[in-house]
């Protein structure tokens, strides 16, 4: 039998996440909206692990001027966090006081 790929299996378990939710089964929805809280929760955990995990070694590899980049790539993070802050804030006040 062939295996099915990835986009098949998420594509599966999507048609079959509206079966169970339109079915009115309560316990299946409650099974599967613990599920999804307990997958949610491990996610928003091992995240932040894995992003360290791949980046403390891209930056390892890169020697000397790791420093030097390191700081620019800050920079630049920052410098877009506080221009994309700004422009919500006034998006904001503008939706806000309409």
């Amino acid at each position: 039998m062939k295996k099915l790929g990835l986009l098949p299996k998420l594509i599966l378990g999507i048609i079959v996440g509206i079966l169970i939710g339109i079915s009115g089964i309560e316990f299946l929805v409650r099974i599967a909206v613990t599920f999804s809280g307990l997958f949610g929760q491990f996610l928003n955990y091992i995240i932040p692990l894995l992003i360290i995990a791949f980046i403390a070694p891209g930056i390892a590899e890169l020697g000397t001027s790791a420093g030097k980049l390191l700081g620019v790539t800050a920079a630049l993070s920052y410098l877009s966090t506080i221009i994309a802050g700004t422009i919500a804030f006034f998006v904001g006040t503008a939706v806000y006081l309409c």
